[in-house]
């Protein structure tokens, strides 16, 4: 079943991050691209493309921009970021060198590295978390994000 436009905007509403820091002001704006392929001058090339819908098995990247609108620097920025229901995480694709990335499986009630977190099966047993369990993202920056600094996230995902 296809993404239509107004599930697509539904989506950047639930998608709505959270932001953790001290008295300091940083604003967000969250978007998304998909992958396609088009033909140019007789060969295939991906390109990114805003859309209006999605079909099962195409990949979407979510970009959110970050900025320091405050007079004073931003300490302990935390940004956490789910992953939609109806989207499964791309491993690797959310690295970021200034921030320490952790992974959620459990809505974001813990976070930790994905090799260390666990799923308990319906039938009570427990299995190593992967990369299609997380459900949500949080970086945390490794400096204080100067005034009038900005800053950008990514992740990639494919939609079920």
């Amino acid at each position: 079943m296809a993404a239509t436009c107004a599930a697509f905007i539904g989506l950047l509403c639930v998608l709505t991050p959270s932001v953790a820091f001290g008295a300091e002001t940083l604003s967000t704006q969250l978007s998304a691209v998909k992958r396609v392929y088009q033909k140019s001058a007789g060969k295939t090339i991906e390109a990114y493309v805003p859309f209006t819908k999605a079909l099962p098995g195409e990949l979407v990247v979510y970009t959110l921009d970050y900025a320091n609108t405050g007079d004073a620097p931003a300490a302990d920025v935390v940004i956490t970021l789910p992953i939609p229901a109806e989207m499964t995480f791309v491993p690797a694709s959310a690295d970021h060198p200034d921030a320490v990335l952790t992974y959620s499986v459990d809505g974001g009630q813990t976070f930790g590295e994905l090799e260390k977190l666990t799923i308990t099966n319906a039938d009570g047993l427990v299995r190593p978390a992967r990369a299609d369990d997380v459900n949500t993202l949080r970086w945390a920056l490794r400096l204080p994000l100067p005034p009038g600094s900005k800053g950008q996230l990514k992740y990639s995902a494919f939609l079920k």
